[in-house]
């Protein structure tokens, strides 16, 4: 996979306005934007297939506190943040931040249920705990028990995720049915609250749920097929309002074969961050803004459910590269990396605090970095 640099400085930034009531065939109109700077077309940045060391970026100053033995192909902190929860193949374990085991629990540990690339979600208080992957459950944040199967699909295929919203009242999930649509649950005892569809092609769906950090919006990606030759999707961002469960603003993003990876709001709400894949089978990751509909497109990513800003909102990290982390340093406009061994990176997150990162290597192992004030 090509990987492209990182760096703002040789990065050409490119600004789409939406504009208001311009569309084509019944959609927002997409800009073409012209590509990004890949490896290898730039200075200094050689060819990504001949897997030479890391570009010189600034370094992330950060200090290796400790590692530990653990599988996880998804980790996420508890709201304290002194807990670490992980997640592989259906089995579920907490950790303490030190590294010790405390329990473990969830289905068997080649149990379908849970796939690397669903979700784990705790609700702020930390009393509830949602789990996606093949199907979406609700569950004891304290114990792990399952509390409520909220879907389930007939034949469990999928990656399903799911979000609270920030005051724990709600839970947003996206359901691979016959229609791929979002649905909200009415939270302690899960009644379904409101659904909705992309529209009417059973191909299209709305997909990675995620609220505001505020709880005013819901957002969701928008994948409508496009049946033309090749195939391809219509690829934007709708944004509910939690208070009408209409439709308040939709951000158009791209036209491609693939679909959305991840999405996430930044802390202060005034962005979002989304990756998804192009024609080339690349992941694109572009930065929107919320207020006025203004996209920056950054670099590459790898595929998955890997990007996170950080609690005070200075970082978004994601891996863009199997040597190490990238941030995106949105204060100083430029990336930095915090380089880690070549053995792969499933995971990571950062501690509800800011102060702490773990992240999931791809040798079984989990390391805890204490990042700068």
């Amino acid at each position: 996979m090509r990987v492209y640099s990182a760096c703002f400085a040789r990065l050409l930034p490119i600004v789409i306005l939406i504009p208001c009531g311009c569309r084509v065939n019944n959609r927002p109109a997409i800009e073409k934007k012209p590509p990004l700077v890949r490896r290898g077309e730039a200075p200094g940045i050689p060819p990504s297939d001949s897997f030479p060391p890391p570009p010189k970026l600034p370094r992330v100053p950060a200090r290796r506190e400790r590692t530990f033995a653990a599988h996880a192909d998804r980790l996420i902190f508890s709201p304290d943040g002194k807990c670490l929860l992980t997640g592989n193949k259906g089995r579920l374990t907490l950790w303490s931040a030190s590294g010790e085991k405390r329990r473990s629990f969830g289905s068997a540990p080649n149990a379908p249920f849970f796939q690397g690339t669903g979700s784990l979600a705790f609700s702020q208080d930390g009393r509830l705990l949602a789990t996606g992957g093949r199907r979406i459950q609700l569950r004891d944040g304290v114990t792990g028990r399952v509390l409520r199967s909220l879907y389930t699909p007939e034949e469990e295929e999928g990656d399903l995720r799911a979000a609270f919203s920030p005051d724990g009242r709600l839970l947003a999930g996206e359901v691979q049915d016959v229609f791929n649509e979002l649905r909200v649950w009415r939270l302690p005892r899960g009644r379904l609250l409101r659904v909705r569809k992309a529209g009417s092609d059973p191909d299209s769906g709305l997909r990675l749920p995620v609220f505001s950090p505020d709880g005013r919006y819901l957002a969701a990606g928008q994948e409508e097929t496009l049946h033309t030759e090749p195939q391809s999707s219509y690829l934007s961002v709708r944004l509910y309002d939690t208070r009408t469960w209409r439709v308040t603003r939709t951000f158009a993003l791209e036209q491609t074969h693939g679909g959305f990876q991840s999405m996430v709001f930044s802390p202060d709400g005034k962005y979002l961050a989304a990756t998804f894949t192009t024609w080339s089978t690349d992941t694109d990751l572009v930065l929107v803004d919320v207020r006025d509909g203004k996209r920056t497109n950054l670099a590459m990513a790898f595929p998955g459910d890997n990007l996170h800003f950080s609690p005070d909102g200075q970082w978004l990290a994601t891996i863009v590269d199997v040597r190490g982390l990238w941030f995106w340093n949105l204060k100083k406009r430029r990336a930095e990396m915090l380089p880690l061994p070549d053995v792969g990176i499933r995971a990571f997150a950062f501690s509800p605090e800011g102060k702490l990162l773990a992240v999931a290597r791809g040798d079984e192992k989990i390391q805890i970095w204490r990042l700068p004030d």
